[in-house]
């Protein structure tokens, strides 16, 4: 499974509610209203990650983790789906509080989904 997939399918099951067999686990596991929740969060965070790095130039400055708090239930379902959802724990980890990129994703992996999400996410409004 690419990231490109995972992060087009997170896009569209914002976008129309169509679920791919990626998210459908996931789904699953949380519920639909939860998943939407969480897939705004962390949709948002990729597009301010490439506003960081491309746009306001800080690409000497480490990029930064969607910081969670446990007292919110959507955090704790982003917990929930990167310790047991296949595409959530391919691509991302949960360290220190905080929502991140897995060691096995690159850099270049990493402004890949950057993009896709910075580019298709201005295209339509998620609620």
């Amino acid at each position: 499974m690419e990231i490109e997939k995972f992060v087009n399918d997170m896009l569209q099951y914002l976008k129309n509610g169509s679920k791919s067999s990626l998210l459908e686990p996931a789904e699953q596991k949380i519920g639909s209203e939860m998943l939407r929740e969480i897939l705004i969060d962390v949709v948002n965070w990729l597009r301010l990650e490439y506003k960081r790095v491309n746009i306001w130039g800080r690409k000497s400055i480490p990029s930064k983790p969607l910081k969670l708090n446990e007292n919110y239930p959507w955090c704790k379902g982003l917990i929930h789906l990167v310790q047991e959802d296949e595409g959530f724990s391919k691509y991302f980890i949960v360290e220190n509080n905080g929502f991140y990129y897995s060691s096995d994703v690159d850099e270049e992996t990493r402004n890949k989904a950057r993009q896709i999400v910075f580019e298709k996410y201005k295209q339509f409004r998620m609620s």
